[in-house]
């Protein structure tokens, strides 16, 4: 957990927003945010000019603490407008063949059901094209009313999906902020 604060430190010194999170299954999330991907590359350059970058970079190549499992470059077509919950859930969703533009239509009415239980959404598409859908809650008791309480609409709706499925679930985390 230090590298992962010293690094995002570093990171907010040099202009990023940048949030660290730990999941269920122990593992950490750092994450910077940028509002387009000009502002991104800029970032990277301010970040590889950095000498108190290199020096923790050095550090950590010399004594790692963990080992990098996944890195995601993320487009964010639809934001809850809303910083991340300080606990969130994570839905990654693989489309089938063909059927790319269908998963983002079957999210952006998802999002609408669940924006109307009073649950933030944001969705992601990463590097691969998978999608990430985040539903972000104020507390551990917020997601765990979500998790308690039918949703009709909800259910309706994945009913509605299973008869012809655009995507597969592949990967789903449950993550507080730290």
């Amino acid at each position: 957990m230090q590298y992962a604060n010293e690094a995002k430190a570093i990171q907010q010194k040099l202009g990023a927003t940048a949030s660290t999170g730990s999941d269920t299954d122990g593992r950490i999330h750092t994450v910077t945010s940028f509002k387009n991907w000009a502002e991104w590359a800029a970032f990277g350059n301010k970040l590889q000019g950095s000498s108190e970058w290199g020096k923790f970079m050095d550090k950590v190549t010399k004594n790692p603490s963990a080992e990098l499992e996944t890195n995601y470059l993320l487009n964010t077509p639809v934001s809850s407008g809303k910083t991340a919950g300080a606990v969130y859930q994570v839905f990654i969703w693989k489309a089938e063949l063909g059927r790319a533009n269908d998963m983002f239509q079957s999210a952006t009415e998802a999002a609408a059901i669940h924006k109307k239980a009073g649950v933030s959404v944001d969705i992601h598409f990463d590097q691969m094209q998978n999608m990430h859908y985040v539903m972000n809650f104020d507390s551990w008791a917020d997601w765990a009313k979500t998790q308690d309480t039918p949703n009709a609409d909800f259910q309706a709706f994945m009913q509605r999906q299973g008869v012809n499925p655009n995507s597969q679930l592949v990967k789903v985390y449950t993550a507080r902020n730290l």
